[in-house]
């Protein structure tokens, strides 16, 4: 009970305690982008589960070290029946399988492209996260152009070897 409860905790402060910039910045053991979630669960430590989730540094580096199966995975250990941003959230990323199996570091240009019209502003964030954190050369785009989470478009399966850009009016 209690002690399981203190031993997980103990073991995601370990890892905060690693990465003072924040836990986007652990090192990867091969461990913590794979099951800190479920520690941060278990130690009763949702509040912080959720803020690590809508963290797209946190995103971006989890995907990169895991795939996006495990970081969609993640979005369940909240409960999301009555948290409408997180179950968007984790729509987004499932819209974006497609694209993010095989080019992981598409993460941000998909949530940009996908969270621009949504009308939440805890999505709105993530958005402006989105784009403040993508770096190097690129094309932003002005407007939601990729269908968002909420329309009932569930998962793509695409046999495209590079993603698409092209913006259209969906």
């Amino acid at each position: 009970g209690g002690r399981l409860v203190a031993l997980h905790g103990k073991l995601a402060d370990a890892y905060t305690a690693r990465a003072p910039a924040g836990l986007h910045a652990v090192a990867d053991d091969g461990y913590v982008f794979g099951h800190l979630a479920l520690h941060l669960k278990e130690a009763g430590r949702l509040p912080q589960l959720r803020s690590l989730l809508f963290d797209v540094r946190w995103l971006q580096a989890q995907l990169k070290a895991t795939n996006v199966d495990k970081v969609v995975a993640d979005f369940e250990l909240l409960g999301l029946d009555n948290d409408t941003p997180a179950r968007l959230l984790r729509d987004t990323i499932n819209l974006s399988t497609h694209v993010l199996r095989r080019r992981p570091d598409e993460l941000l240009p998909q949530l940009l492209g996908r969270l621009q019209r949504v009308s939440q502003p805890e999505l709105a964030r993530v958005a402006e996260a989105a784009r403040d954190h993508w770096t190097g050369p690129r094309l932003v785009p002005l407007t939601g152009c990729l269908s968002a989470p909420g329309t009932g478009l569930v998962r793509s399966f695409g046999s495209e070897t590079k993603p698409s850009y092209a913006c259209h009016d969906l």
